[in-house]
């Protein structure tokens, strides 16, 4: 059985995957920041992710997913290395 952080890991990698296709540009994980459930008619999940797209600068991403939508937006934050 995987443990809980394995589980949401393996989750935000396949939402990677998922709006890699949907951009037509390859996306890489880098880092979780939060995942957030909220139970009411159905289940939504949160995700704050960091993802590095084909330009290479680290993007800031919000993805909601309720029941089977996914919203998808960028803080258009870059991060720059030091």
């Amino acid at each position: 059985m995987l443990c809980l952080a394995c589980l949401v890991q393996n989750f935000c990698v396949f939402m990677c995957v998922q709006l890699s296709s949907k951009a037509n540009s390859k996306l890489e994980l880098l880092k979780v920041h939060s995942v957030e459930k909220q139970v009411v008619a159905g289940t939504n999940y949160r995700m704050k992710l960091e993802v590095k797209g084909e330009t290479g600068a680290p993007q800031a991403w919000q993805v909601v997913v309720y029941g089977t939508s996914v919203i998808v937006s960028s803080t258009a934050q870059h991060k720059h290395a030091a």
